[in-house]
C-alpha cells in the first residue's frame, strides 16, 4: 500500500472536524509543500478536494442508512443545506438526488439485508464477513512478503492490526473471510469497497501463496460477482492490479474482465479492469427511463 495510507485512514476517522494541512504534513512525516505535492500525484487530487469529496460522499451515506440530512449535513462541518447543496454540485456537477440515481454503485455496502451478509459457501470454501476472531489468521495475508508484493510490500503485526480494525469498522466496505470448508483454514480474504474513482465499487483480494493456482480465488470470486450483480444491483464493479501481476491479471481476464484503463500510482503502473454485471444495451435502458 502506498505511503499516505495511514494519512487517508487519520483522514477518514476525522471528517466531522476541521483538518489542517500541517496537521496532516505532520502526521504523513513529510514537508508541507511535498506532502501536497506527493498527495496529489498518488492520489490524483489536492488534499482539500479529496477531504471535500469523502464528507460529501459520507453524507449522502448517513442519509441513506436512515441519519436526518440536517443533522448529516452539519456533523461533517456544513453549516446548511444550501452549502452542502452548492459544493455537491460544484464537486460532483449534479444535485445529489440525481447522483445517487445515477449511480447504483453508490449504495452503501451495510445497507445490504443481513441474510446476505452471512456465511455463503461454494463448492469447496465459505465466505462469511471479516471480523475479531478472523484477525489472527488474518495477519499472514498482511505480513507475507509474497502475498504484498503487488500491494506495497508487506507490513508489520501491528500496522497488520491497525488495517484489519480498520476494515471491519468502515461502513461503506464488507471485507469476507474465506476459508476452506473441510478444515476452516483461512485463506484469503476479499473486499468490495469504494474505488479511487469515488463513483466505482472496487473488488480486491488476497490469498495465500499456498493456495494459488487451485481455483480458490477464482471460485470466491465468482460467487461475490453474483453478490454484486443480484444482491448490490451494481452495473459494473473494477479491481486495479499492478502491470507487472500478470498472475492476476490472468485471474480478472478469466472472470471476464476487461481493461479499462492504466494509472501510475502507488509507485507503479496500475491496470484497472472492469466487469459489467449486465449488459450495455440494458444500463443504456436504465439511464433512459431516469431521464
Amino acid at each position: 500500500m502506498f505511503a499516505f495510507e495511514y494519512t487517508i485512514q487519520y483522514i477518514e476517522r476525522n471528517l466531522n472536524r476541521k483538518i489542517t494541512i500541517d496537521e496532516l504534513a505532520k502526521h504523513s512525516k513529510y514537508s508541507k509543500y511535498h506532502f501536497c505535492r506527493l498527495f496529489k500525484e498518488t492520489v490524483g487530487q489536492s488534499v482539500g478536494d479529496f477531504i471535500k469529496q469523502k464528507r460529501l460522499l459520507c453524507i449522502l451515506h448517513e442519509i441513506q442508512l436512515g441519519s436526518r440530512g440536517i443533522d448529516a449535513i452539519m456533523y461533517y462541518g456544513f453549516e446548511t443545506y444550501a452549502g452542502f447543496y452548492k459544493a455537491f454540485i460544484k464537486m460532483f456537477g449534479c444535485a445529489p438526488s440525481t447522483y445517487i440515481r445515477e449511480h447504483t454503485s453508490f449504495t452503501p455496502i451495510n445497507s445490504m439485508e443481513g441474510k446476505y451478509m452471512n456465511d455463503y459457501e461454494t463448492s469447496r470454501c465459505v465466505l462469511s464477513t471479516l471480523h475479531d476472531n478472523d484477525f489472527p489468521e488474518s495477519m499472514r495475508l498482511l505480513t507475507d512478503k509474497q502475498v504484498r508484493l503487488y500491494l506495497g510490500g508487506s507490513l508489520s503485526e501491528q500496522d497488520a492490526y491497525r488495517r484489519l480494525r480498520f476494515w471491519t469498522e468502515k461502513i461503506d466496505s464488507v471485507h469476507y473471510a474465506v476459508r476452506l470448508k473441510e478444515t476452516h483454514a483461512l485463506i484469503g480474504i476479499i473486499s468490495i469497497s469504494p474505488h479511487h474513482r469515488a463513483t466505482d465499487k472496487e473488488i480486491s483480494y488476497q490469498f495465500l501463496p499456498e493456495y494459488w493456482g487451485k481455483g480458490y480465488a477464482y471460485e470466491s470470486l465468482h460467487w461475490i460477482l453474483h453478490l454484486c450483480r443480484n444482491y448490490l444491483h451494481l452495473d459494473f464493479v473494477v479491481s486495479e492490479t499492478q502491470s507487472a501481476n500478470a498472475r492476476s491479471i490472468k485471474l480478472l481476464k478469466k472472470l471476464g474482465y476487461k481493461l479499462d484503463g492504466t494509472i501510475y500510482r502507488f509507485g507503479a503502473e496500475q491496470c484497472i479492469y472492469k466487469k459489467y454485471l449486465i449488459s450495455h444495451d440494458t444500463i443504456d435502458i436504465q439511464k433512459g427511463r431516469q431521464k
